[in-house]
């Protein structure tokens, strides 16, 4: 198994220039497929065929994360100065606005949320694949390394795939390099650059989609070994803030520094 992780592990341009006997044999399968209790090795060891997620913070700190916003802030700042100052009722009405509203809009967020996650596990696509040569539906999250997959027109690319035989195959990649025309693909191997990947003409990734023809394609990367899974990882990461974000958080505090100047300093 330890050579398969191995193969998974290898760049694209490596996989393109294999034939097809030394492919299957690197990922230790064959044209009729895995059988599925290898897939279940398989995915005990890769995992299943899922990009990153990100990452939900505990219900607290969502609800805290709402008072983040900068008129959230400014209203708090001048709470604070009026109580301060002994402007008791004021100071609660105040404080009382910026939580009902924070909640109000957590609330909303959260149904959203869960309303478009079950959205999306109702909607589960498949992918047609050779079990034990046998031709089979299943889901995408259970593809592992090593499986065989039917594509015809219509078909997403449910993963990273080293085309093993094709016909008159056209692929749609917009969604990954942003080209207006579908690619024709091939199965011949080729020497390519690793750092061009997705311009290899016998690969296909997951996140395209079948426009014309069909083929017979090799399972090579899944979930976050994929080109596409690679893309949702970073898109969840915790970004940085943009010049906006700081010239917000500046306003913000511009604001609080006048409010400061301007309930402090007439009463003293």
């Amino acid at each position: 198994m330890h050579d398969v992780a191995a193969a998974s592990k290898a760049g694209s341009g490596e996989l393109a220039a294999m034939g097809e006997d030394e492919l299957l044999s690197a990922f230790r399968s064959s044209r009729s497929g895995l059988s599925h209790e290898e897939a279940s090795r398989r995915h005990r060891l890769f995992g299943y065929n899922e990009p990153a997620k990100k990452k939900e913070s505990p219900l607290l700190f969502q609800v805290l994360h709402e008072f983040k916003d900068p008129l959230s802030l400014v209203l708090l700042a001048i709470a604070t100065f009026s109580l301060f100052l002994g402007q008791t009722v004021n100071a609660l009405l105040i404080y009382g606005m910026v939580v009902v509203g924070a909640l109000l809009s957590f609330f909303q967020e959260y149904k959203a949320g869960k309303e478009a996650k079950k959205l999306t596990e109702m909607v589960s696509s498949t992918a047609t694949v050779l079990r034990g040569s046998r031709r089979e539906e299943i889901r995408i999250r259970l593809l592992a390394p090593g499986d065989i997959v039917l594509l015809s027109a219509g078909d997403i690319i449910p993963a990273d795939l080293r085309i093993i035989s094709e016909k008159d195959l056209h692929v749609n990649q917009a969604a990954l390099t942003g080209e207006a025309y579908p690619v024709e693909k091939g199965a011949e191997p080729v020497k390519g650059d690793a750092k061009d990947a997705l311009s290899l003409p016998n690969m296909a990734f997951m996140g395209s989609n079948v426009v014309s023809g069909s083929a017979v394609a090799l399972v090579v990367k899944t979930g976050g070994q994929t080109e596409f899974g690679k893309l949702a990882e970073h898109v969840s990461a915790e970004r940085e803030d943009t010049s906006f974000d700081k010239g917000v958080k500046s306003y913000v505090g511009m604001m609080m520094k006048i409010i400061f100047v301007m309930v402090i300093l007439p009463s003293s």
